[in-house]
């Protein structure tokens, strides 16, 4: 069999947590329909391809665990990088998603190794992306509806959480950016 490229695996990972998290497709549409569209895109690409391809391709249904695990399967071969996961929430945000979605999403980053979808991922997040994901979470707690301690609440509370957040991305962004420099 010829090598699979690691960015087949590297976009499993991605996919898996996005479903893990029921992530929404940039259309709107559930998520399982871009995991099929996704196998049938590699499928084109390469002369051979692992079986867990062709199950995930041929399974309409996003609730057949069989699918489910074989992509799974696809994404324990592969590494979460924690940068793009953090310009992708800059876009979701720009969007409209929910900032208080947006940080529940983006938490697990700040631990060294984590679970998601059936998976311990290994991780290793620059130092000012964990700071600023720390400090949003931070922020959402103190626009927390109940039991925050700032000011601000509603429909105010989302848009100026939704704008630090934001800030504090593009800052670390830039961070890393400049480091790597």
């Amino acid at each position: 069999m010829t090598e699979i490229p690691q960015q087949l695996f590297d976009e499993a990972v991605e996919l898996n947590w996005a479903i893990y998290n029921n992530w929404k497709s940039n259309n709107g549409t559930d998520i399982w329909e871009e995991v099929i569209v996704w196998a049938d895109k590699w499928i084109e690409l390469l002369d051979e391809w692992p079986d867990e391809i062709t199950e995930i391709s041929l399974n309409g249904r996003r609730k057949d665990s069989s699918a489910r695990a074989c992509l799974a399967a696809l994404a324990k071969q592969g590494s979460i990088y924690p940068i793009a996961l953090a310009e992708k929430a800059l876009l979701w945000l720009e969007q409209g998603r929910s900032p208080f979605h947006v940080v529940s999403d983006l938490y697990p980053l700040v631990h060294d190794t984590f679970s998601t979808g059936g998976l311990e991922v290994e991780l290793t997040v620059p130092e000012p992306l964990r700071k600023a994901i720390y400090q949003m979470d931070y922020d959402s707690e103190a626009v927390d509806p109940v039991y925050g301690w700032a000011g601000v609440r509603g429909e105010e509370a989302g848009g100026w959480l939704r704008e630090e957040m934001q800030k504090h991305l593009t800052n670390a962004l830039t961070e890393i950016k400049s480091d790597q420099l």
